[in-house]
């Protein structure tokens, strides 16, 4: 290739004093370095970018999927430690001492909750919006679910 050598990139005479060394300096290293750095912070503002869309709730938007929270008490409007199952995902977790319980990345649609504690058991339709926390309310269990055992499932979705 014949192509042309501008000024600053080519080699000083102090490179020669002993002779043509064995490899001579490649002319388009900085153009390398350069393009390496650019491709590393490139990378790195790919990741930030990443992270902050699933800190804000972005990426749950972008995928479909959101955050369904609620609080389940007992027949005195106590809040109660229940297991909480979402029965169409197969996945469970168990409120706090609050009653609070937190599903994170919810497929959007309709889904149903299940809220047990000791013998009695109650489901409650829920429905879920991409990228954003959606709210079930508080889950109640009715007077006489602990007296009888397992309930019926409770106010259907229209």
């Amino acid at each position: 290739m014949g192509g042309k050598m501008i000024f600053e990139e080519s080699p000083s005479l102090e490179l020669y004093k002993k002779g043509i060394p064995e490899k001579l300096p490649d002319p388009h290293r900085r153009k390398k370095i350069l393009w390496g750095a650019i491709s590393a912070l490139m990378v790195v503002v790919l990741v930030l970018g990443g992270i902050r869309m699933k800190q804000s709730g972005a990426l749950d938007w972008l995928t479909g999927k959101g955050t369904l929270t609620g609080v389940v008490v007992d027949d005195f409007h106590r809040p109660i430690p229940a297991d909480v199952y979402l029965l169409d995902l197969d996945r469970s977790t168990r409120c706090d001492e609050f009653g609070r319980f937190t599903f994170e990345g919810v497929p959007a649609g309709t889904h149903t909750i299940l809220i047990a504690y000791r013998v009695a058991g109650r489901e409650y339709p829920a429905q879920v919006f991409s990228g954003r926390i959606n709210d079930a309310g508080t889950l109640r269990f009715l007077p006489g679910d602990f007296d009888h055992g397992w309930s019926q499932a409770v106010n259907a979705l229209p």
